[in-house]
């Protein structure tokens, strides 16, 4: 009896490991109302350093276009990202510590003064 508890014990462990592990992806709107076409996208969980891939499926974002993206996400990701935009001339703006566990949509706007600044919904 003792050996079939064992080995139900080590089947269920097999099972459930995947589980633990799962990942998830986060989906979300960006919307560009910055005034100018945008060329990249970047997000990093705040404790990692890597900028990793561009996130905007197209090689261009388009003023006043809406594109969705997804993000990886699994049991361990945290709510807060930071966020990495890039102009046409490599010129980047970095947005830091942005909740993420309740966003549907991002905007990205710029001010009088051409910067960069966001609202989240």
């Amino acid at each position: 009896m003792k050996k079939i508890k064992l080995v139900l014990f080590f089947v269920s462990l097999f099972f459930a490991a995947p589980l633990v592990a799962q990942e998830y992806e986060l989906q979300f709107d960006v919307v560009n109302r910055t005034g100018i076409d945008l060329y990249g996208m970047y997000v990093t969980d705040t404790a990692e350093g890597n900028w990793g891939e561009d996130i905007i499926p197209n090689e261009l974002f388009e003023n006043e276009t809406v594109v969705t993206v997804s993000i990886p996400i699994d049991d361990e990701t945290l709510c807060a990202y930071d966020i990495r935009i890039t102009d046409d001339e490599g010129n980047a703006v970095e947005f830091t510590d942005v909740d993420f566990c309740e966003l549907e949509v991002l905007t990205l706007l710029m001010n009088t003064n051409g910067d960069l600044y966001y609202t989240l919904e």
